[in-house]
């Protein structure tokens, strides 16, 4: 199958998580002085993953840049861009509010923000998504 034809056929993505979703171009835009050699290392959990802490160590990287209200939004954007570009008709987006906490935003907040982004996005582009929160039981909020 070409690379063009898979393209055109209508896919799901279930199980989505955001913090694992980010491209380059979302990563360079929040940091522009990133390079692709940086996305790769810090970004992309990659055929060298041989236990959890080296999967662990990339989401942190990515958790870092998903603290900010502008940051969400943009990420839920460029998300939703690279899913129009693949032909995905429906998504189910994971993600763990308190974790997006660290620079002041509250789970409440989270919530909404990523809810009203994906509402957004899905309308924009004509994808339907789901959202499934995760709720960490060793967080105490």
């Amino acid at each position: 199958m070409t690379k063009e034809l898979y393209k055109k056929i209508p896919k799901i993505e279930l199980h989505t998580h955001l913090d694992c979703s980010l491209s380059f171009d979302f990563v360079e835009s929040v940091l522009p002085q990133a390079t692709y050699e940086d996305y790769l290392k810090r970004f992309v959990a990659g055929p060298k993953v041989k236990e959890l802490q080296d999967y662990l160590n990339v989401v942190d990287a990515s958790l870092e840049l998903l603290q900010t209200q502008d940051h969400l939004e943009k990420a839920i954007n460029f998300l939703f861009n690279d899913l129009l570009a693949d032909n995905v008709v429906y998504v189910e987006i994971r993600f763990a509010p308190l974790l997006h906490t660290q620079q002041g935003l509250s789970p409440k907040k989270v919530l909404s923000i990523v809810s009203h982004a994906i509402e957004k996005e899905s309308r924009r582009t004509k994808i339907a998504a789901g959202l499934l929160m995760c709720v960490l039981r060793h967080y105490r909020e």
